[in-house]
Parts: structure tokens; sequence; C-alpha cells
């Protein structure tokens, strides 16, 4: 912003109508997007088709009726709300969106799907949304076939040669996971040129504008974010959709692309729409707003995720041991109940055989009998049961225990 005149001559470069600089940049951006777009998961989020839909006409049809709203603010310069409007008439972000869902245990394939679908789709829907938004309160002329050519070879171009670059050569496939850092910062570059070439193209008339009418404009951005926020929170609510995909509904249906809309506003006729670096600026405040406010959303959504899942394993361990536990009192049980009905059979062994039985027997039994009396205090029917097993223990009769079966005490054995 201090120095304005390298970013003018970049954003004005042009060659039979084509911006050359912003091209090149929006290509990088996509080509990097379809070499590191990993389409493996993509099949296990066409199962959510319903989320799918919704998230689709939210993105690319519900969000830029809010346009028209856009519009009508009284914003001193107007190029505000025109920027405003064409924010709204752009698919989802690239990279972020996909991130923060991530984070936020959200359904991740279906946020890559909202990407890629709503991207491409964008190219088509985008300026046939720009055109009908903007005509309705300007005599701005958006020839939607020509702009719907350049993003199509500015996006969808770029990002088919990625993916293709991608399945052909196996070495980029098997180690551009390993480049997901540089490429990322590359990526950002390319984002940051274009926000300085706008910045620059915008400088002579921004800093003659009030404060105040560049924060209202800020503002506002911020304002429309949430509006979005509230709108698929809402609807996704209250069409039931499941949390994981509410998440990726709400997160991708409310972001914006940048660089799309950047490229759009490039391609306006100043003429009718006046300073084209002036429309950028909500942009990005809106851009850069929805990386903080969405990642303060999705840290509380991981928060709440990670606590419920330590509650979880906590109340799973009890119950496994509160499950071993009862499987050992009901094989006590067995041991008791045996003892009970034994008769006289115990009378006829040796009485060196029934001290060691009794012993065995009787100290087992005892055993699982305090142990339910200490784990499963809270169920009295199977108190009952043992206390009455136990008193038959307690008997002069103690040779009843001669009948006791082995394959009864093996197994108390063993748990011990």
């Amino acid at each position: 912003m201090g120095w304005d005149t390298p970013g003018l001559h970049v954003a004005h470069w042009a060659v039979n109508g084509w911006k050359v600089v912003t091209t090149t940049n929006m290509a990088v951006i996509f080509f990097i997007f379809g070499v590191t777009l990993d389409t493996s998961e993509l099949l296990l989020a066409l199962k959510a088709w319903k989320a799918i839909i919704f998230g689709l006409v939210s993105m690319l049809v519900i969000c830029p009726l809010f346009g028209f709203i856009c519009m009508l603010l009284p914003f001193k310069p107007y190029e505000f709300a025109l920027g405003l409007a064409v924010m709204a008439c752009v698919p989802t972000s690239l990279s972020s969106g996909v991130t923060l869902v991530i984070g936020a245990y959200g359904n991740s394939a279906l946020a890559l799907l909202f990407t890629v679908t709503g991207n491409i789709l964008g190219i088509i829907t985008s300026p046939l949304a720009v055109k009908v938004v903007l005509g309705s309160r300007t005599d701005a002329h958006v020839d939607s076939g020509d702009l719907l050519v350049k993003l199509g070879v500015s996006i969808l171009m770029p990002v088919l040669v990625g993916k293709a670059t991608r399945e052909l050569i196996k070495p980029i496939r098997d180690n551009v996971a390993k480049y997901k850092v540089p490429l990322y910062l590359i990526n950002n570059l390319q984002i940051t040129m274009i926000v300085w070439q706008k910045l620059s193209s915008a400088r002579s008339v921004l800093v003659e504008q009030d404060l105040g009418d560049v924060l209202l404009a800020g503002l506002a951005a911020i304002v429309l974010h949430f509006v979005f926020l509230f709108t698929n929170i809402l609807l996704s609510w209250l069409l039931r959709f499941p949390e994981k995909e509410r998440k990726a509904i709400i997160v991708m249906g409310s972001q914006k692309n940048l660089p799309t809309a950047a490229v759009i506003i490039s391609y306006f006729d100043a003429a009718t729409v006046g300073n084209l670096g002036l429309m950028t600026i909500p942009c990005i405040v809106f851009y850069i707003m929805q990386l903080f406010i969405d990642a303060f959303i999705a840290s509380g959504w991981a928060g709440k995720y990670e606590r419920l899942a330590l509650v979880q394993a906590s109340y799973n361990e009890q119950l496994k041991q509160l499950e071993e536990n009862a499987s050992s009192t009901d094989l006590a049980g067995k041991v008791a109940a045996k003892v009970s009905t034994g008769g006289a059979a115990g009378n006829t062994a040796s009485k060196a055989s029934e001290g060691g039985v009794e012993r065995i027997a009787a100290g087992y039994v005892q055993a699982a009998f305090a142990s339910e009396a200490a784990v499963n205090g809270s169920r009295p029917a199977r108190t009952a049961r043992l206390s009455a097993a136990r008193g038959s223990t307690d008997s002069d009769d103690m040779g009843q225990l001669q009948n006791v079966e082995l394959s009864d005490v093996n197994p108390l054995l063993e748990r011990s």
C-alpha cells in the first residue's frame, strides 16, 4: 500500500483481454489443489446424498440470494456493496474449510466433496448469479459467457491438469503429501499477490475514503459471514442432519473463495461498476475474518467432542469391569447352588477329600459373595440368591461340597 506502482502495473498487464498475472496466480492455486486432491474418500461421502444436495444448494443458491440485500446497503462508495454481493455469489474456500472440518471432527469426506463439486459448479453458477444480482440495482455489464470461459481456463483446466499429473506420475502421487507445507505456502503466496494487485489498484481511491465508511464495509463483511453461519446452522438443524454432516455443511456452506471473487471482479468493466480495487476490499475482509471466526467455532466443537470421548471411554472401562465381575459372580452362584442341592452323596465321601473340597469351594463362594457385595450391591435379586447359597455353605453338613464338579471350580481358580 505504501508504494502501489509495481502492483498497479502487474494488475493491468493483459493480453487480448486476459489478465496475465492474475490468471497465472489462479492457475497455480488450482493446479496445486488438483495435485494434492485425494479423491479416494469421495465415494464415502456419496452415502450422505441429502447433505450433499442441501450443502450445494446453500452454497450456490441460498447464499447468493443475500447478494440482493447487499445491493441495498447505502455504502459510500457503492463499490463496497458490489464487492459484498460478488462475494456472496462465489463457491466455498479451497483448503481452509476442509482443514477446519477435520479439526472439528466433522465429515471430512463430505467437506472435500463440497470443495471439489462446489468450485466446479461455481464456474457455471457464479457468473450467472453475479449478472442477476448486480443487474438488479446497477447498469453493470457482466458478460457471463465470457466470464464462464475465463473461469474455466483459470480454474477447471488447472484442476484437471493437476489431478491428471497426480494420477499419471507415481512419484508425485507418492510424495506430494511430504511437501504439503511448501505447496500450502506457494498457494498462500498466490493469494497474497492477488490481494496486493487489488489493493494497489485501489490505493489512490482508498486513501481518500472516510475511515468510518471503510470500517463499516469491513463490519458488514463480518456480519454477512455470521448471517451465512446462522442460516446454515438453522436449516441443517431443522433438516435433522447427523452432527458430523452438519459441521461440514455449516463450515463449507458459509465460507467463500477469495481468488474466484477477485478474478470475477478483475474482468468487470470499470466504466460501469467503478473502481475494481475498492470492490475487493470487503471481499478481503470477509476472507480473513472467516478464517478466525470458523477456527474459533471448530475449536469449540473439537473441545466438546474430546470431552465426550473421554467420558465415553471412562464409562466403557467401568462397564467392562462390571461385566467381568458379574460373570465371576454368576459362576460363584452356580457353585453355591450345587452345594445346596448336593444331598446325601457327600456323606459317603472320605473325610480327607471332604476337608480339601470344603476349603476350596467354601473359600471361593465366600470370595465371590464379597465381590458381589462390593461391586454389584445395587442388584438385590442376585444378592439375595447368593446370600441363600452362602447360608447353605454355613450349615453343619459341609459334606455336601463333595458333589461340586471340578469343572465349576476350575474357572474360579483361573480367575484368581
